[in-house]
């Protein structure tokens, strides 16, 4: 039967696929709704619904009541009202500039050498990575949109956070060390604040000798935390070691890929990956599939091939069925992706219905991803 999704109740099981307006599934036929889940829905702005009968008289299930219940605590601690939250995105983004905010007011008090307020921080920065368990890869592939190149620093530090812990979620982390994860993600760059302000907002690019002292701000940011005891060793690991790469060239310590810490290797990830796709005030963004390849190409070299693995399964799941725009001008649709060559789909053309593989066609990339 046929229901308004404002009438919906924990148990309810759905008839049919609920597909959203990217013609991709939110939830799956059989799915037993839980509150969380309801509240996706309605963001969504989903009108309607296909259900079964309610289970047990409309009676959830003990692990429904168990989902809704924690559900009910998280939403407790979060300030905003649902009505906000209802609107999805546009809370997530209003929530985010938000936590640049707070996270700019921090970073002004660390260059007059005022200490790092952890409380002040996670307050801010915890209840927009819970919000990760609300939204989907749209957002962590949009997030060098909202960046401005004179607030790089802000933007990159909350993004890298965001992107880190959706990378660890997605490996099975629970979501207590997922959260640590996001944690070392905005305090790996918090050492910029004590580097020249005219390097760091420099037009153009970087001199040999400016670049060299850049380097020196993982240790420096290691310094501002290294002895606050509200962080666990792991986020104070992964904020020296951020720069570490596999072949043992990264900085500050030239570490090989076994010594560094799990979080440090996803932050790295994360971090080159939202460094490449961000316009700078010294370099302007990359083609968001050529970063794509950029990570692909340098796994075994740089980074971890667990944690560059699954973001590229993250991006390939987001990129079927996107809308692209090809560099011979085609605009087309993703019917298939390759995961093993993810940046190389099949296509499917607007103007002729051709179906085409760009693996077959090197000649052939995607230009842009409009949809």
């Amino acid at each position: 039967m046929k229901v308004k999704t404002s009438h919906l109740m924990p148990g309810y099981v759905l008839q049919k696929d609920i597909i959203g307006k990217s013609n991709r599934p939110i939830a799956l036929k059989g799915t037993e709704l839980t509150e969380h889940q309801i509240q996706m829905i309605r963001k969504f702005l989903i009108d309607t619904v296909e259900i079964d009968e309610p289970l047990s008289g409309n009676k959830p299930s003990k692990k429904v009541k168990e989902q809704t219940e924690e559900k009910k605590a998280v939403d407790n601690i979060r300030s905003a009202s649902i009505q906000d939250k209802e609107n999805g995105y546009k809370y997530f983004l209003k929530v985010y500039k938000n936590v640049v905010n707070v996270f700019k007011e921090q970073f002004l008090q660390w260059q007059q050498s005022m200490p790092i307020s952890i409380p002040d921080l996670r307050n801010a920065i915890i209840p927009l990575l819970e919000e990760l368990e609300n939204i989907d890869a749209n957002v962590i592939f949009s997030l060098h949109h909202y960046a401005r190149s004179d607030e790089y620093i802000f933007h990159h530090s909350v993004a890298t956070s965001l992107i880190s812990a959706f990378i660890a979620k997605e490996m099975g982390y629970r979501r207590g060390e997922w959260i640590q994860v996001g944690l070392a993600g905005v305090l790996c760059d918090c050492g910029m604040a004590k580097m020249d302000t005219d390097v760091i907002q420099k037009q153009g690019s970087l001199t040999s000798e400016e670049f060299k002292n850049i380097k020196k701000h993982p240790q420096t940011s290691y310094a501002m935390i290294k002895d606050l005891p509200s962080l666990t060793s792991g986020v104070q690991l992964a904020v020296l070691q951020h720069h570490e790469r596999g072949n043992g060239e990264g900085y500050p310590l030239g570490m090989t890929l076994n010594k560094v810490h799990p979080y440090a290797r996803i932050i790295a990830v994360a971090d080159s990956y939202h460094a490449m796709a961000t316009t700078t005030c010294y370099r302007k963004a990359r083609n968001l599939v050529n970063v794509i390849e950029e990570l692909h190409i340098s796994t075994i070299r740089l980074y971890d091939p667990d944690v560059v693995n699954t973001f590229l399964n993250i991006f390939s799941n987001w990129l079927e069925h996107s809308k692209v725009v090809l560099n011979n001008g085609i605009t087309g649709e993703i019917v298939f992706v390759n995961k093993q060559e993810p940046t190389r789909p099949i296509v499917k053309s607007n103007d002729s219905d051709d179906i085409f593989s760009l693996e077959q066609l090197p000649e052939l990339y995607i230009d842009k991803i409009i949809g």
